[in-house]
This record gives C-alpha cells, sequence and structure tokens, in this order.
C-alpha cells in the first residue's frame, strides 16, 4: 500500500510539472483519407502503420465507455505484420495502440485511472515505476474532441507518446512497456471482453 500511496503522489505532482523539453520530429501520420481502414463509432483507423522503421497491421478495435452510455474513447490496437496472439497476458515484443477521444478528459481523472489500473495488477512494482509514469504524465496534455494519441513500444527503444505527428516522449523499459499496456492487456485487467476485442480473439 505504502509503495502505491508513492506512486500515486508522483503522478498527481506531475501535473503541475511543465512539459519535457524533448525535440518534436514528424514520425508517423495517425490520420489518412486514402488508406484501407476499418472504423467503430464512426472513428476510422488505418488497416496498417509504420513507426521507427516497423511494420505494423491492425489486430482490433475497441471502445471505452463511462458507466454504459458516456463514450471516453475508442482504440485500435496494432502488433507486427504477420504477428500471432498466444499468450492470455500483455503480448510480447513490439506494440502500438492508437486512441481518439470522444470528448474532453481532464488530464488528471486519466492519472487516477492509470493508477487505478496499475495498483490492480499484482505484477506491477507501481514504486518502481512511479518515476517513468511521471514523464509519460507530464508529457501528455488534456485531450479534446478528436484528440488522438499513438503508443508504440519498440523493443531496445522504449514505449512512444506520439501527438499530432510528433514524438512527445520516449520512456525506458520493458517493465514500464508492460505495466502501460497491461492497462488493456495484463491478465489481471478489469475489462476482458474489451482485451479480447484488441486482440480479436
Amino acid at each position: 500500500m505504502r509503495k502505491m500511496t508513492v506512486f500515486i503522489s508522483a503522478l498527481v505532482v506531475c501535473c503541475i510539472i511543465l512539459p519535457l523539453d524533448i525535440s518534436a520530429s514528424p514520425v508517423v501520420s495517425l490520420r489518412s483519407e486514402t488508406a484501407p481502414h476499418q472504423c467503430l463509432d464512426q472513428i476510422c483507423f488505418e488497416q496498417n502503420l509504420e513507426f521507427k522503421g516497423q511494420k505494423f497491421q491492425l489486430q482490433g478495435i475497441a471502445a471505452r465507455s463511462h458507466l454504459k452510455f458516456f463514450k471516453v474513447y475508442t482504440g485500435a490496437f496494432y502488433l507486427p505484420e504477420g504477428s500471432v496472439v498466444k499468450t492470455d497476458d500483455v503480448p510480447s515484443g513490439a506494440k502500438l495502440m492508437v486512441l481518439e477521444y470522444h470528448r474532453h478528459i481532464a488530464k488528471d481523472k486519466i492519472i487516477q485511472s492509470i493508477a487505478k489500473n496499475i495498483e490492480e495488477n499484482p505484477s506491477v512494482d507501481g514504486a518502481q515505476l512511479s518515476a517513468r509514469f511521471k514523464q509519460l504524465s507530464s508529457a501528455f496534455s488534456d485531450p479534446n474532441k478528436g484528440s488522438r494519441f499513438l503508443f508504440a513500444f519498440i523493443p531496445g527503444n522504449g514505449t512512444y507518446l506520439v501527438e499530432g505527428d510528433e514524438i512527445q516522449t520516449e520512456i525506458k523499459g520493458d517493465d514500464f512497456a508492460y505495466a502501460f499496456f497491461g492497462i488493456w492487456f495484463s491478465k489481471h485487467t478489469g475489462n476482458q471482453q474489451r482485451r479480447s476485442q484488441f486482440l480479436n480473439i
């Protein structure tokens, strides 16, 4: 409990810290009118994306709602071309998630949601990861309706946050990637149906 208190405190403090000074450069296009795509809730995602030289293929699409009626975001999950999901836990190796929000959401609410999911995963040491989640939260802006974010893990590099076609931050560590993507794909996640939709299983 003390470890999680430290973790959540670090996340809350991050809200008043200025974004990291990172050289942002165009790296990927998150929207295309001509590329093959798949849609849910009138939000469309490309079938194929390329990031950091890695080619990804759309695995599945799912949405998150609050109280079943309040839509939060619709997301698309990608794995490297030719991947086969063989695990009941977070898929290993490179992976990519794109989220588009249906409405404005205050960043502190997202931080609270992240903290709750981490706390519920007994395979994750929240205190060990607190500084790196602080880094992610500092780089993350309040989503508005139509805001689109990309989160990608590239083995040997780290986990990237992309907003507006530009890298906002890069976070090192396989353990961070496991914890972050575990929000949706851990065997301990609270929504197994959404997990199955993202993995298309």
